[in-house]
C-alpha cells in the first residue's frame, strides 16, 4: 500500500509538469479560454516582473459551474503563455470576474510564477497558485460589480476628517437597479485557497 501511495504521488506530479528547454511547463488540462484584461511590466529589484490581470471567457450565468480546477490551471496557463511571450523573471497572474473589479479586492485567482526559483533559496517557489472554491451567481457578480462602479458616488464624512461609504443609500440604488430585495445586496468574501506550490 505505501509503494502504491508513492507511486500515485509521482505520477500525479509526473502528469502536472512537463519539462520544456530546462523549464517545468504546467500541463493544464482543466484550464478554460481567457480574455486578456490588464498588462503592467515592473521591476522588483533587478528582476523583471509581467502581471497580467485575466478573466474567465465564461458567460456570468455559467460561473457557478466552474470549479476551482479550472480556476487554478487557467491562472497557470496564463503565467505560462506570458513566460513564453516575454521570459519575465516573475510572472503574476490575477484572475479577476471582470475589468471593473480590478484592484477591489475581488480575486478569483492568482498564480505567481518564478522561473528560475530554484537558483534563489529553498525559501522561494517556483509555482504558487490560489483560486477560490466557487464564483459567484450572476447576480452576485451584477452586485458586486455595481457597488465598485457606483462606490465613489456615495461617500459621505465619517467625523473624522475622512470619509466613508452611505451604504444604505447604495445599497438602495443598487436594488433599485438590478429589481431585487434591498436585504440581498451584500458583498462576497473572496477567500482563496492554496491549490499548488512548488
Amino acid at each position: 500500500m505505501k509503494i502504491k501511495a508513492i507511486f500515485l504521488v509521482l505520477f500525479s506530479c509526473l502528469c502536472l509538469f512537463a519539462c520544456s528547454d530546462g523549464i517545468s511547463q504546467p500541463k493544464t488540462p482543466q484550464a478554460i479560454n481567457y480574455k486578456q484584461l490588464l498588462s503592467e511590466k515592473g521591476k522588483i529589484g533587478s528582476a523583471s516582473l509581467f502581471e497580467r490581470h485575466i478573466s474567465l471567457a465564461v458567460p456570468p450565468e455559467q460561473y457557478e459551474s466552474v470549479t476551482q480546477e479550472q480556476i487554478a490551471q487557467t491562472a497557470m496557463k496564463a503565467a505560462w503563455d506570458v513566460y513564453e511571450e516575454s521570459k519575465p523573471n516573475i510572472v503574476v497572474i490575477w484572475v479577476q470576474m471582470n475589468k471593473a473589479l480590478i484592484g477591489t479586492g475581488s480575486v478569483a485567482g492568482k498564480a505567481v510564477f518564478i522561473p528560475d526559483a530554484k537558483s534563489k533559496g529553498k525559501d522561494i517557489h517556483t509555482w504558487e497558485v490560489q483560486a477560490v472554491k466557487k464564483l459567484p451567481s450572476a447576480q452576485q457578480l451584477a452586485i458586486e460589480t455595481l457597488w465598485w462602479q457606483l462606490r465613489d458616488g456615495y461617500q459621505i464624512p465619517d467625523g473624522y476628517g475622512g470619509t466613508m461609504t452611505d451604504e444604505a443609500e447604495l445599497k438602495g440604488v443598487i436594488a433599485e437597479q438590478l429589481d431585487i430585495p434591498t436585504d440581498n445586496i451584500h458583498l462576497s468574501s473572496f477567500m482563496m485557497d492554496g491549490y499548488y506550490k512548488q
